[in-house]
């Protein structure tokens, strides 16, 4: 982005202005780059050249980051932290640091993240979507499409976020008839219930 032209404070449109002001304080952000988080931040500088890019982008944290989101803001930002340190991506990284601590992450998981197989501060739920990140890096490695990727990734993810909720069981739902037959099954090898009640099925 440093090849591209940049956006002073001074010929900044209102909203640019406002967020140049939010993350950089008086500062003009050309003259005297610099973050928080130890970023240049020329990406909002550059972005700037074009007001209506410049509101386009940034009402997209607003979308993702809206209350009607089914996944949680944790496991969200805790993604995307990933995301951003397998592709090398200071900006991304840093940015989403920040976001996770937002979010409730301790020092200690966010300072894990580079390491995350390793160290033991995790969920089942919060592995799973470090396990897909992961994955999802080796699937797209060499420019393999999106398209191809998801139908990889999208049954890998599933079970594993069933897994890390128990309360869902493992494998999709059975059929009622399929279910009366493990019923059944479940009944006559463990009549008393005490081998991985629900773990594989729920309620089974």
């Amino acid at each position: 982005m440093p090849r591209l032209g940049q956006v002073g404070r001074d010929g900044a449109h209102p909203y640019a202005a406002a967020v140049y002001s939010l993350l950089f304080g008086d500062r003009d952000p050309v003259e005297q780059p610099g973050t928080d988080a130890g970023t240049p931040g020329n990406w909002w500088t550059v972005f700037a050249l074009v007001p209506d890019a410049f509101d386009h982008t940034s009402a997209g944290f607003q979308f993702y980051r809206s209350p009607s989101r089914k996944l949680s803001p944790r496991l969200r930002e805790l993604g995307q932290t990933r995301a951003g340190w397998t592709v090398g991506s200071q900006f991304v990284f840093s940015q989403h640091c920040k976001a996770m601590r937002d979010a409730g992450f301790t020092d200690e998981q966010v300072a894990a993240v580079p390491s995350w197989s390793v160290a033991e501060c995790w969920t089942p739920a919060e592995r799973a979507v470090l396990a897909v990140v992961l994955a999802g890096a080796i699937v797209t490695y060499g420019g393999v499409s999106l398209f191809v990727a998801y139908f990889v990734l999208a049954p890998m993810a599933t079970a594993l976020f069933r897994a890390a909720d128990k309360s869902a069981g493992v494998f999709a739902p059975l059929a009622p008839p399929l279910l009366r037959i493990h019923r059944n099954l479940k009944a006559a090898f463990d009549p008393a219930g005490v081998f991985n009640p629900g773990r594989l099925v729920a309620d089974l």
